[in-house]
């Protein structure tokens, strides 16, 4: 019986898509993952009205109602077909349809997992007083820690029958296969080559991969227990789609952000600290950890786009190797700022780097055009060099820049482009470019793991 109860959410989301498609021009590959966040959004606002029981009825009655309607009006029913169902839509309904009768005979528990067991309980007080977590009767004060959008989107496919813990996995991943219809979508009949295989990775996706570890064992804990993953995916299809398409806005540096660490997972300083060592000490001055630091932040501060660091990274924030500490204590998750004394010299190191951007304006530059004036060197591996000349008129501080990466623990030596070159910054120091430096032309040597760059004058 429950099992009938998700299939006709997936019918009424059928018909929903039906509608979109065949009446509002909707792609049908595209169809779902806009359904969906339509019924979310609706669901959303009628919960934030105290109506979300009335509000959930009339959703099923506007999709199975719009759906046999259009259907039933439409003369042409092949030409329907045809617009209903393509490549993008045939993944999503032959995985929405498997994956619904897998985790109903699987009957996956919530308590697999320790963050979705927080989650779930939002969902089950949700069901059962038919009104959002945080004002329902058992609500708890967890408004100001997540959008209510994957609770009310698990609610959607929970609400006829009783609860259980499998529909909010059918809920997550039915989200999970709209974005890679959407993808799919993208990509015209012409690419099937790319289309296909593409495809068939997706259906494994579910499967194989875990939350933490990053190994590809089979395990019974579904990558999309994890609330940010489908989430996540959601913007990463729309970003994907964006990539393929070229219809939308013409696609620049500007629109991408380069970054090492974020609020989830390690911190920088711990991610170098455990790849260096079995036992790491994470409140030493290690030298080798703090080389590679700079290193990174050499790289992606000298990426074009948007920079973005995660708050204490300056001053190699630690988490003491805890990568996932949303429910540790505070002395944990808080910003250290006697680290920023201690290592006052990384945090010059990013104050240095910041301002040396700042100088060279084609770095951040929102032009289609720019990329394709970087110009790579032929290296040994893995070294990584490139030249950028500035945009004309842009007021940089030097005609060009070169910049090496050295991620080796060896000195090495590379040849500069013909012309002056004023170091900038050795991997080391980033306030040379302030001073009378050295300039150079000719060989010169990267420090081991260093970012180097050079200025034209």
């Amino acid at each position: 019986m429950e099992l009938l109860c998700v299939l006709f959410a997936v019918a009424a989301l059928f018909c929903g898509c039906a509608v979109l498609t065949l009446k509002c021009r909707v792609p049908a590959a595209v169809a779902p993952l806009t359904a969906l966040s339509l019924i979310v959004a609706v669901l959303t606002l009628a919960a934030m009205a105290g109506v979300l029981y009335p509000a959930a009825w009339a959703v099923y009655g506007l999709c199975l109602a719009g759906g046999v309607w259009v259907l039933a009006t439409r003369k042409k029913h092949t030409d329907a077909l045809q617009m209903l169902f393509t490549p993008g839509s045939v993944l999503f309904w032959g995985m929405a349809l498997a994956f619904t009768v897998y985790f109903f005979v699987r009957q996956p528990m919530a308590t697999d997992f320790d963050e979705l067991s927080l989650w779930a309980t939002a969902v089950k007080i949700t069901k059962v007083n038919n009104d959002l977590y945080a004002t329902a009767e058992l609500g708890t004060p967890w408004a100001a820690t997540q959008n209510p959008g994957l609770p009310l989107l698990a609610y959607f496919f929970q609400f006829l029958g009783d609860y259980a813990d499998w529909k909010i996995y059918v809920g997550y991943d039915i989200l999970y296969f709209s974005v890679f219809a959407a993808v799919v979508g993208a990509i015209p009949r012409s690419k099937w080559r790319v289309a296909v295989p593409m495809a068939a990775a997706l259906w494994c996706v579910p499967f194989f991969f875990t939350n933490y570890n990053h190994t590809i064992y089979l395990t019974t804990t579904y990558m999309t227990s994890y609330g940010d993953v489908p989430a996540g995916l959601v913007f990463g299809g729309a970003v994907a789609a964006w990539c393929r398409s070229d219809k939308l806005p013409a696609h620049s540096p500007s629109q991408i952000v380069s970054y090492v660490s974020a609020h989830d997972n390690f911190t920088l300083w711990d991610k170098l600290m455990l790849v260096r060592y079995a036992r790491p000490e994470y409140t030493a001055a290690d030298s080798a950890a703090l080389a590679q630091n700079r290193l990174a932040a050499g790289i992606y501060l000298t990426c074009m786009g948007m920079p973005f660091l995660q708050a204490g990274e300056e001053f190699a924030r630690t988490k003491k190797g805890q990568g996932n500490t949303y429910r540790s204590s505070p002395s944990l998750n808080r910003l250290d700022w006697k680290r920023a004394a201690q290592f006052h010299g990384l945090v010059d190191y990013y104050r240095g780097l910041l301002g040396l951007r700042a100088q060279f304006p084609r770095l951040s530059a929102s032009d289609a055009a720019s990329p394709a004036a970087i110009k790579f060197f032929s290296l040994e591996q893995p070294l990584v060099g490139w030249t950028l000349p500035a945009a004309p008129g842009d007021s940089a501080a030097w005609r060009a820049l070169c910049v090496f990466y050295n991620p080796t623990e060896e000195e090495k030596r590379v040849r500069l482009p013909d012309g002056q070159w004023k170091l900038l910054s050795d991997g080391v120091s980033s306030a040379l470019w302030k001073g009378p430096s050295r300039v150079c032309g000719g060989e010169v040597t990267l420090l081991p793991y260093s970012a180097t760059i050079f200025g034209q004058v």
